[in-house]
């Protein structure tokens, strides 16, 4: 398996593919990236837990995706970039299972998918808030 590491920064990136697959568009960081994303000429496909929740835009299409339980997980054909954002930061017991086992997944299908870019962010709550 191997992946060409560039920063999400570079133009090129962000420019290059016609075809997207994003996760945790409802975080901050992601309805940010999604409404940049959605001004791009291209398919965006939106891997989340409950499709219904799909915030409203013309081009995406909402793909179940669940990190806790899914075991094959399939990226969409022709897709170029994957942007992981998604991430379990409240509930303990679940985090080894969402951040690690379900980012590997999500990596091995991206792989078998022909994806060609894999750009992942995380920050340091996915790590547990003590309180």
């Amino acid at each position: 398996m191997s992946f060409e590491i560039q920063s999400p920064h570079t133009p090129e990136v962000l420019n290059s593919d016609v075809s997207w697959f994003v996760t945790g568009i409802t975080g901050f960081v992601g309805s940010h990236l999604f409404s940049h994303l959605a001004s791009l000429p291209g398919e965006i496909y939106v891997g989340m837990r409950r499709p219904e929740e799909m915030p409203v835009s013309g081009r995406a299409v909402a793909t179940p995706l669940d990190l806790l339980t899914q075991s094959n997980l399939v990226i969409p054909a022709g897709v170029g970039t994957v942007i992981h954002l998604a991430g379990e930061k409240r509930d303990v017991s679940r985090m080894w299972a969402i951040n690690c086992e379900g980012t590997r997944r999500l990596l091995e299908a991206s792989a078998r998918a022909g994806v060609r870019r894999f750009i992942y962010a995380s920050s340091s709550s996915v790590y547990g808030v003590k309180g």
